[in-house]
């Protein structure tokens, strides 16, 4: 009877250990949860911001779009207006063919009748008054 009861009792402690175990485990689970929840959560916030990201990237991309062609639009325009009062201004409007700007470096370029570059530098004080008034002009 003895060792009935003993192992019995044996039994009885195995069994508590054994729960205290399961409750132990169950706690660990729901804290393993509650941090897949809290992932789950960072991930779809890390998700809205990469999306938010990469409509920025877009949105850059066509404003840097935008800006090459507005520059290109603004250096056409100042080239136009500047040989239009170039003619106007000038003696002798025959001398310049056109006047092109370069829309990276905004370089100036002079071309006579020929298609040869005139360096500003062979232009006389008149001329490069002129040109000077026309590009403030453009």
């Amino acid at each position: 009877m003895e060792s009935c009861s003993t192992q019995i009792g044996r039994k009885t402690e195995q069994l508590r250990i054994i729960e205290e175990d399961i409750l132990s485990l169950e706690k660990k689970i729901h804290e393993i949860e509650i941090e897949i929840e809290k992932l789950y959560e960072k991930h779809n916030v890390s998700k809205s911001k990469a999306v938010f990201i990469d409509e920025c990237d877009t949105i850059a991309g066509l404003l840097n779009q935008f800006i090459v062609r507005m520059r290109k639009n603004k250096v056409n325009l100042l080239q136009e207006k500047t040989f239009e009062m170039y003619k106007l201004l000038s003696s002798k409007s025959g001398l310049i063919k056109d006047i092109n700007i370069d829309d990276k470096s905004y370089e100036v370029k002079i071309t006579d009748r020929s298609g040869h570059e005139i360096k500003k530098s062979g232009l006389s004080a008149g001329e490069k008054e002129v040109f000077a008034l026309s590009l403030l002009w453009g």
